[in-house]
Order: C-alpha cells, then sequence, then structure tokens
C-alpha cells in the first residue's frame, strides 16, 4: 500500500482552484470536497493535462471554459456542441430545480429512480411538484430497473430525472437500457432531466481495469 505525504504542501496556485482562489482572503472553503494529497501515479500519468499537480478538485471557471467543455463532449462523444450553447450553473441540484421550475408546474408528477441522491429527489418536493419513485432491484449482487413499473409511472408524470451513472448505487446504465428508457418517455411525452455529473465514471473505471490486469 501507498504511503501519503500528508505533510508536502502543494501549491494551488494557477490551477483555478474553487477551494483556496479566495482573492486575497485567508480562508479555506470547507464545504468545498476537494483533497489536498494527489492521486495515485499511474492515474496521473494517463491524465494527460496540462497542469500536472496531481490534484483534481473543484475548480472555478477559466476563460476559455466553454470551449473547453465543446472541445471535450465532441473528442469523447462525438457530440458537436455550439460552445455559445453551454451555460453554467454553480451545482447540479440547482440546475435540476430550474429545469423542474420552467419546465412542470406545481402539482406535476415527476419520476425518480430509487434509491436515489436525496437532494435531487429532495428538489421535485420542494419545488411542489409530487415525487414517484420507481424502485431499483437488487439481483445478483447489481440494480437493476424495474421497466414494467416505471412504464406505469410514466403513465401519470410529465418529467423523469435520470441519473446517469447512477447515484447511489454506482451502477452503469446500458446502452439497452437508455434506450428503453428514451422509448417510454417518447411514448409517454415525459421530459427526460438527465444528470451525467458523473458521466466519466465509465471512462475512469475503463483506465482502472488496464492498471488491474
Amino acid at each position: 500500500m501507498k504511503v501519503y505525504n500528508f505533510d508536502k504542501v502543494i501549491s494551488r496556485d494557477g490551477t483555478y482552484s474553487a477551494k483556496y482562489n479566495n482573492k486575497g482572503r485567508e480562508i479555506i472553503p470547507l464545504s468545498v470536497a476537494d483533497m489536498d494529497i494527489p492521486v495515485a501515479d499511474f492515474m496521473v500519468s494517463e491524465l494527460s493535462v496540462a497542469n500536472q499537480k496531481g490534484i483534481y478538485g473543484y475548480t472555478l471557471l477559466s476563460d476559455d471554459w466553454q470551449q473547453v467543455t465543446a472541445q471535450w463532449y465532441q473528442r469523447h462523444y462525438s457530440w458537436k456542441v455550439n460552445p455559445e450553447h453551454i451555460v453554467f450553473c454553480p451545482r447540479v441540484v440547482q440546475a435540476v430545480s430550474l429545469y423542474i421550475q420552467n419546465f412542470t408546474q406545481p402539482g406535476d408528477a415527476i419520476v425518480s429512480l430509487a434509491p436515489a441522491y436525496h437532494p435531487i429527489s429532495h428538489a421535485v418536493e420542494v419545488n411542489h411538484r409530487v415525487l414517484l419513485e420507481s424502485a431499483l432491484l437488487y439481483r445478483d449482487r447489481s440494480y437493476e430497473i424495474d421497466f414494467a413499473d416505471l412504464e406505469d409511472k410514466f403513465k401519470t408524470a410529465c418529467c423523469f430525472i435520470l441519473i446517469s451513472p447512477h447515484n447511489p448505487t454506482g451502477t452503469i446504465w446500458s446502452e439497452d437500457n437508455l434506450r428503453k428508457i428514451a422509448s417510454l418517455a417518447e411514448k409517454y411525452n415525459v421530459f427526460i432531466i438527465s444528470d451525467d455529473v458523473h458521466a466519466d465514471f465509465n471512462f475512469i473505471k475503463n483506465i482502472i481495469k488496464q492498471f488491474l490486469r
């Protein structure tokens, strides 16, 4: 097991660190979930980035963030996005609330898979919508979607919150699962809010697999 040097101070200057870039104020915001030790060496070597400090925590926006984001989508998903169409929102939960407020009405039913990241589910109720939870099935040490139950709930809902990969189970939904969800949404005219904040877990998982062989 690798022994970390917890006494080594790594400068975060020039990295847009949300934790340390406080414009001269001598405070460290402990609300930011950011480690102060570098990740494993083999992962640092795989991550081809300009700044090789070894810490990849929360950052503030760089001047070219929209262009960088568009390039990422093009490179990893073959999806060409106009940088001007990319809108920044400071937190996923706030973004979900904005979608709910603008695309649904008070009293509308919104579906989510359960268990789910609680702040996302809470965003439904705090905005005065009705939360319909479709419980995941636990089989053979993994979670599955109960599509019969999901379809039943889609019949009375106007919106579905998809968390992919799923939080908290860590499940990476298969392409077949996603196509089934899309088909049901189209059939019942259900608007999908897709939380893909952990989308790159699949990419990282494949890197780790290569080094564990």
